[in-house]
């Protein structure tokens, strides 16, 4: 009776063993690339944990979100930046939607669970369409990743009134794209952009996964960056540099370009624009104050008169 008890035990701590631990979300330095694909459009988006804040009480996550597309009919680049908020408690991940916190994925659910996701409603203004749908989970695996084991939930929506995929791992989250979108279900709006798949996953621990460059888009292959736009915007963006400096500064910041410079943008943390300046003399140097900013860390935005928008981040500090 004993050595059945002891085989009984060893069996049950080496199953155990294999099951996948909670694991610790948007730690330092967390980046995740998608595809982003359109009507003559091709790039990427890019969500990097920059920092954690307080909203509505809760600390969570500040992910920055930098997208930047490649325009082939007008043959120029379009960059777009915004600022998303999540936080986990107990395996569960929130993000911050419609001025209030809504669960992203459940990473305790199993076969038959569910749990309800929601979009923006402001994209929904004026059109009988649901903002909000069902996830069901599907069934669930444990994949080994970098030496760790993850749950894999294979899940689809309920209405299909919101587009979000039917994979999504624990750490890293939905391999089609993070966030739940508008997904049509009838109701007559059109989307001229798509995102997804997920490209690449990694974070300052050194854990990385990268899915298959093929399913990227028309471009991909094995060698294929993460950051890869297209082959044409990678021959503009040789031809066009941006210097600013000094960075970190405190009064003025002087913006060099091997073109002459249209606009000069700057956003906060929160993604709102503090310094909007257009220019009709031609110079490809352009000087700005910036003594009146708060401290902090700005995204700058540089237009030139080849329509090519370029960005870089510039830390103000005394």
């Amino acid at each position: 009776m004993k050595t059945i008890l002891l085989i009984s035990a060893l069996v049950l701590s080496a199953f155990t063993t294999t099951q996948a631990q909670a694991q610790p979300w948007a730690t330092a330095g967390a980046t995740w690339h998608y595809s982003v694909q359109g009507y003559a459009r091709e790039g990427y988006m890019k969500l990097t944990n920059i920092g954690d804040t307080i909203l509505n009480g809760k600390s969570c996550n500040v992910l920055e979100k930098y997208t930047e597309v490649y325009d082939f009919i007008n043959q120029n680049t379009i960059t777009e930046t915004a600022q998303h908020f999540t936080y986990i408690d107990s395996n569960k991940v929130y993000y911050y939607i419609n001025n209030n916190f809504s669960v992203l994925y459940d990473f305790n659910a199993s076969t038959g669970n569910y749990w309800v996701i929601e979009d923006d409603s402001a994209y929904y203004g004026g059109n009988n369409c649901s903002y909000k749908d069902t996830v069901m989970v599907d069934s669930t695996i444990i994949v080994i990743i970098n030496g760790t084991p993850l749950r894999k939930l294979y899940t689809h929506t309920l209405h299909n009134s919101i587009f979000f995929g039917n994979e999504i791992i624990e750490k890293i989250g939905n391999t089609t794209y993070f966030f739940p979108t508008f997904g049509g279900g009838g109701c007559g709006i059109i989307t001229e952009i798509s995102y997804g798949p997920l490209r690449c996953y990694t974070d300052s621990a050194g854990f990385n996964y990268q899915t298959n460059p093929s399913t990227w888009g028309h471009y991909g292959n094995a060698t294929t960056p993460c950051d890869f736009v297209t082959a044409t915007r990678e021959q503009n963006k040789a031809l066009e540099h941006i210097n600013a400096f000094p960075n970190p500064t405190a009064t003025t910041l002087t913006i060099n370009t091997t073109a002459n410079i249209s606009t000069v943008r700057m956003y906060n943390a929160l993604g709102q624009q503090v310094i909007n300046n257009v220019y009709t003399t031609a110079s490809n140097t352009q000087t700005i104050p910036v003594n009146t900013l708060p401290n902090g860390i700005y995204v700058l935005q540089v237009s030139t008169v080849n329509n090519s928008i370029n960005t870089t981040k510039v830390v103000v500090q005394e």
